[in-house]
């Protein structure tokens, strides 16, 4: 059986829908344009090192802060009760444009009373999406006080 650029059917996993260009550029090479079909969603988790300094359950106002910048140290989390009150939060954030990254300042933003969150000097961004070594190749120090936005099903 011989089969046809026609009856190819290829797929993708993606956090968000495809762009206006990314549509034209399909329909330019001849593919018909782009069909999205929602096959499953997924929430997304804050992830943190398996040895971590970071509390369990983080709430969506922790994050906030976290995220402006508000908390530094995990000391000035309401309530930390932690090992390291001094050690500094290590907050990252996958790169422009992610699903993740777009999702994530939307639940910051809904946390935040419906206000668009400035991320603080401190936010590493450009973190890789849903790549775990954005968090296991950091130095010593980082690792046990980075946080970052990961799939759930990941």
């Amino acid at each position: 059986m011989t089969t046809t650029a026609q009856e190819k059917i290829n797929c993708v996993a993606g956090s968000s829908l495809p762009t206006a260009q990314q549509y034209n550029q399909a329909t330019a090479n001849g593919w018909g344009g782009l069909h999205v079909v929602r096959a499953a969603t997924d929430a997304l988790a804050v992830a943190a090192s398996t040895t971590t300094n970071a509390p369990a359950g983080l709430s969506g106002a922790e994050l906030v802060g976290i995220y402006q910048g508000v908390y530094q140290p995990w000391g000035d989390l309401p309530g930390y009760a932690g090992l390291c009150p001094a050690c500094t939060i290590v907050p990252m954030i996958p790169q422009p444009g992610s699903g993740t990254r777009n999702t994530f300042l939307a639940d910051l933003q809904f946390f935040n009373g419906g206000v668009p969150v400035v991320l603080g000097a401190n936010v590493r961004q450009g973190i890789e999406e849903n790549d775990p070594s954005a968090i296991t190749t950091l130095n010593s120090a980082d690792e046990p006080n980075a946080i970052v936005p990961f799939s759930g099903g990941r």
